[in-house]
């Protein structure tokens, strides 16, 4: 006959951490971005635009966007690979770039040489030239009696003999020569000595 209302001590306790005006637990948003919610249980459509197509999932709670392009819409494809919808071709030597061939695969990783094993040639190939240069005896210069290293000279009255007359030089030296005949007939010439 006891018509008072009985609870337990955990009923209490949860009853007690109840703040005033709570509500049960809904679905719902405060903003996204900065679009703000305008009621408890309001909604958000998310609407795709120039070539996006947006596609739900709801069994999955999933929401896909697809980029299809501006100008020619079409279905972008999942594989870029040969055999694919939208295969991507392979690059080209001094060409467009692109993917890399399985024999270009191979070959960088398995039957081209490695960054170590290229040094250690190109290291190989510096040695050998090195020595080969240093092995070349030095040439001395040149003098009447031995060949070697000679200096140039345009001079057309020089007494060295250790250096060579240029083209130049020796055009001079050749008019120079044309010119004293000339004055050698005048003066023969001037007094009365028939000379040409």
């Amino acid at each position: 006959g006891d018509t008072v209302k009985h609870v337990t001590q955990a009923e209490h306790d949860k009853l007690n951490g109840i703040a005033a005006g709570a509500e049960v637990n809904q679905n719902a948003f405060s903003m996204i971005n900065d679009v703000s919610a305008g009621s408890k249980t309001d909604t958000v459509t998310l609407v795709g635009g120039t070539g996006v197509v947006i596609t739900t999932d709801p069994d999955n709670k999933r929401i896909s966007f697809t980029i299809t392009g501006e100008s020619t819409p079409g279905a972008h494809a999942l594989s870029h690979l040969p055999g694919g919808t939208d295969v991507i071709p392979n690059a080209v030597t001094g060409g467009l770039s692109g993917l890399m061939s399985g024999a270009d695969a191979k070959f960088v990783r398995q039957d081209g040489e490695t960054k170590t094993g290229a040094q250690a040639k190109a290291d190989a190939v510096k040695e050998y030239v090195d020595e080969q240069i240093s092995a070349i005896p030095p040439v001395n210069d040149a003098s009447q009696t031995e060949k070697g290293i000679t200096m140039l000279s345009d001079a057309t009255d020089g007494i060295r003999s250790n250096v060579a007359a240029t083209e130049k030089a020796v055009g001079l030296a050749f008019q120079a020569g044309v010119e004293r005949k000339a004055e050698v007939v005048a003066a023969l010439n001037s007094i009365g000595v028939s000379a040409s």
